[in-house]
């Protein structure tokens, strides 16, 4: 016995009031906390620091005055109407007059046949009118977006032209979309999950009673994870992913601990123990073992803290947070309710009566006792079913989708949907160059025959529609009359200040040039490109390649620089603290092995199923996305990893329990197998039921997410830990426990 957990369990015990009144009473303060979570939390990417995408975005914002930084597009689309009636015109120009009055603006473009002309859809039923930003930052310009929304509202009269649809779309409008619809979601999913766990929980433990306790639990973890948000915020920014794994992992993870705390709790009871003798058991036992597990499930998580990027960074610290709530809760608040509701926990007492012929252990001693005879052949059936599951992995092709994988029913993706169907859709994410002296001096005009170099290379290649710089200033400045501007620059920069704001920086030193591809450019066509345009180069010239494609590729790049430092990290603390916690080297290496033929086998299933579309329509997909993004492999690994040993701990402590008990090999095994198997099967089927409600989430990301995670839980739980991890126990005999426990008993084999 733990003499640290049977004076935790004798305090609680004591104390098992004022527990129960505390945590439900901190957890009500918090709720108005956890509602407001959605407002501080972000869909965009951070910044990447040391790329060439951030040194333009630094730039950007500090050194031009450029108004179209963050902009956004308003489109107006009709089956019937055409943009070149007079009465719509005339309410065109007032909408934008108005517009120009809101604080959030900066600027605003009406197209007509000279300016912008290729906002105006060539059969007259479609236009977009553009709006720069007063935004330095790209969350100020998604918390721009409700503002500019409201003003469209108030500005556009829409009694008046019933016919035509009204859109705000555009790079930070899709943002703050995604934000709104991923907080509904993730309560959808929620919702969804409930329900199952419930009937899950009373199959398991054969009353309400029971079962209401680790619901409510994995409630709390994650209405506490939620509630510290706005606090994280004021330190570090937070990505909407955070709310996606607070809610996947506080359910399954909040419900999961408490199931086997409830169940030993349940077990010494059944055995005779009092209450508090009961409670000392289970924490010393279950409740060590839960330390353990959530130890590891945070090791996993912290991997993804050592990357740069903000999006991993907010998984691993949503994980972290709502992982070591779990923890707490299941070691605090659950103990105290066991013994104060100890008597309500069988009920009702006819329920338990239907279900208790299911929940006999008979199952699982034959099943173990077979997979004991057969252990050889128990792991070659399991190696090759694994393998077979991986063996897609090896096709795994990295990247975003090329089709539309945004939920379609946000506001902004109709919009950039009329958009697409007028061609410009490439507009809204142009690629941005901001190109410097290598001395550092002024570019104007010792430079000038460089830059029109650099236009001539550039017009060369076939993918560029649209190019605009200060040797492409069309249609302001026709490209022959070029020279002739830029002989007497300064002057006619002031007669059009706008056009100085759009090419050159405050100090002269900088200059942008923009270029946008053809609307067909799959996404492996703009990494080409800005792979293409980064090698570019001008003699005296330094260019810097920036913009939504760029950074892309950028963000891919130092993903793929973070995978061997966070997984390396994640396999060798993982070692470590299962080394310690049993004192055995062959335990860790063990499991190691099978957590990695796990997380194979979801990759490979995550491919079969998104990249080539195998059973997507079950997933709510409408064909194959063909790519797998880079940074789901990494989350999933990291999360996986550690949620895998949560059932490898929870069987090796009943194990190592059993032969410390009786020091018999085989016996031990059998025994802790038989044990923990129903009570397993039963966490991992709750698991994969919050998992899976999220691989029914409308965005694509979040549902590849949901699916690898219940994949890997469902191989791990039905393949590894049922018939590969017995059979290797049995097979590695007193090797398991070498170099052995301190203080255990010698084996019988010894």
């Amino acid at each position: 016995m733990r003499p640290a957990y049977v004076r935790l369990a004798h305090w609680l015990f004591r104390h098992r009031r004022a527990v129960v009144i505390a945590w439900p009473l901190a957890l009500l303060l918090c709720l108005p906390a956890a509602r407001r979570a959605p407002d501080f939390l972000q869909a965009g990417s951070g910044q990447l620091p040391g790329t060439d995408s951030a040194e333009v975005e630094t730039a950007l914002a500090r050194d031009f005055d450029h108004p179209f930084t963050h902009s956004l597009a308003i489109t107006f689309d009709s089956a019937t109407a055409r943009i070149d009636a007079p009465e719509f015109r005339a309410a065109l120009a007032d909408f934008a007059s108005a517009l120009r009055a809101s604080p959030a603006v900066a600027r605003v473009v009406v197209p007509d046949e000279q300016v912008a002309a290729q906002f105006r859809a060539a059969d007259g039923h479609s236009v977009a009118v553009l709006l720069g930003l007063k935004a330095g930052r790209f969350d100020e310009a998604e918390a721009a977006v409700p503002v500019v929304r409201a003003a469209v509202r108030a500005a556009w009269p829409a009694a008046r032209f019933p016919e035509w649809s009204v859109r705000v779309t555009g790079r930070s409008a899709i943002n703050y979309d995604l934000g709104v619809f991923n907080a509904h979601d993730s309560q959808r999913a929620e919702l969804r999950a409930l329900p199952l766990s419930l009937i899950v929980l009373v199959f398991v433990f054969g009353s309400l009673g029971a079962a209401a306790l680790p619901l409510a639990l994995g409630v709390a973890s994650t209405t506490a994870a939620l509630a510290v948000v706005p606090a994280l915020a004021l330190f570090t920014p937070l990505n909407i992913l955070y709310q996606n794994v607070v809610t996947l992992l506080g359910l399954a993870l909040g419900i999961d601990y408490s199931l086997f705390l409830v169940n030993r709790y349940q077990e010494q009871r059944a055995a005779g123990d009092d209450c508090e003798s009961a409670l000392a058991t289970t924490l010393a036992t279950t409740g060590f073992a839960i330390t353990c597990s959530g130890l590891t499930v945070l090791i996993g998580l912290a991997g993804l803290l050592l990357t740069p990027l903000f999006e991993l960074r907010s998984v691993g610290l949503g994980g972290l947070v709502v992982v070591a709530l779990s923890v707490a809760l299941s070691l605090t608040l659950l103990p105290a309710l066991l013994v104060t509701c100890d008597r309500w926990l069988g009920s009702p007492r006819w329920l338990a009566l239907r279900i208790a012929p299911a929940q006999s252990q008979t199952r699982w001693e034959k099943w173990t006792a077979f997979v004991l005879r057969r252990p050889i052949a128990a792991l070659l059936v399991g190696l090759a079913g694994l393998l077979a599951l991986s063996a897609p992995l090896l096709k795994l092709h990295p990247g975003f989708p090329d089709r539309p994988w945004l939920p379609t029913t946000m506001e902004s993706t109709e919009g950039f949907a009329v958009l697409q169907k007028m061609g410009v859709a490439q507009e809204a994410m142009p690629f941005l160059v901001v190109v410097r002296a290598t001395d550092g001096g002024e570019l104007f005009p010792r430079h000038l025959d460089g830059f029109i170099a650099l236009s001539d290379e550039l017009w060369e290649d076939a993918r560029a529609t649209r190019i605009f710089g200060p040797a492409d200033l069309a249609p302001m400045v026709p490209r022959f009359l070029v020279r002739e501007f830029h002989r007497d620059l300064e002057r006619h920069l002031a007669e059009k200040p706008e056009l100085a704001a759009m090419i050159l920086s405050r100090d002269r030193r900088s200059a942008l040039v923009q270029i946008v591809l053809h609307d067909d450019a799959t996404y492996g066509d703009t990494q080409e490109y800005s792979r293409w345009l980064r090698a570019r180069h001008v003699p005296g010239l330094t260019l810097a390649v920036g913009g939504h494609w760029p950074g892309a590729l950028d963000f891919d790049a130092m993903l793929l620089r973070a995978y061997p430092v966070a997984f390396g990290a994640v396999i060798a603390a993982t070692f470590a603290v299962l080394a310690f916690a049993f004192r055995s080297l062959l335990v860790p290496v063990k499991a190691l092995v099978l957590n990695a033929l796990s997380v194979a086998a979801a990759f490979g299933a995550m491919v079969a199923v998104f990249q080539w579309g195998w059973g997507g329509a079950w997933l709510g997909l409408d064909g194959p996305t063909g790519a797998v993004p880079l940074v789901i492999p990494i989350m999933v690994f990291c999360l996986t990893f550690g949620l895998s040993m949560d059932y490898e701990v929870m069987i090796l402590a009943r194990v190592r329990e059993e032969f410390l008990r009786m020091p018999d090999g085989d016996a031990s095994v059998r025994r802790g197998l038989v044990a923990t198997g129903r009570i397993i099967s039963g966490a991992a089927a709750i698991m994969v039921v919050v998992f899976g409600a999220f691989a029914l989430a409308g965005v694509v990301v979040v549902k590849m997410f949901g699916f690898g995670l219940a994949v890997a839980v469902a191989v791990d739980a039905l393949v590894v830990r049922a018939l590969m991890v017995p059979a290797a126990m049995k097979l590695a005999g007193r090797w398991n426990w070498w170099p052995g426990l301190r203080g255990a008993p010698a084996s019988k084999e010894e």
